[in-house]
């Protein structure tokens, strides 16, 4: 991977319907060495996919909490799993993410209603392995994925 490579990243990750003949037209670089590039960060993996940013609240799952767990972490493999299969109607697992410090795991959802919210943290005191949970809500959105 060079500049290059990281340069087409760059645009690639701030608008991910860019066509290839945009990013050469940028770059001053042929279309079809773009494409090659892009191919080629797509097959290694560095490039996993593209996504939409999508105005929830527009869709009225507005919605969204931070939700913290502290877990026994004895059987943390085989409990993470059963934390990441709960599944709550009108409710979305955004992200879950293992972390360190006062908390070990965290997931980012995105719900209808606080409810919503509450019948996952209820399923979550489900597992054995739960020793404590936290949750902050989520007031506005500054920046997402890197948009403003």
């Amino acid at each position: 991977m060079d500049d290059l490579d990281l340069e087409i990243i760059s645009i690639i990750s701030k608008n991910a319907r860019i066509s290839h003949e945009e990013i050469s037209r940028m770059l001053h670089i042929s279309r079809q060495a773009i494409h090659q590039r892009v191919k080629r960060l797509e097959e290694s993996g560095v490039i996993k996919g593209y996504k939409s940013i999508i105005d929830w609240d527009k869709l009225g799952e507005s919605t969204r909490a931070y939700v913290y767990i502290k877990v026994n972490m004895s059987n943390f493999k085989d409990d993470i799993k059963e934390y990441v299969g709960i599944k709550v109607p009108n409710l979305v697992v955004e992200e879950c993410q293992r972390i360190h410090g006062d908390w070990c795991v965290v997931f980012k959802v995105r719900a209808k209603s606080t409810m919503d919210i509450t019948n996952f943290i209820d399923q979550l005191w489900k597992v054995k392995s739960t020793m404590d949970t936290s949750t902050t809500f989520i007031l506005s959105t500054i920046i997402e994925d890197g948009v403003e």
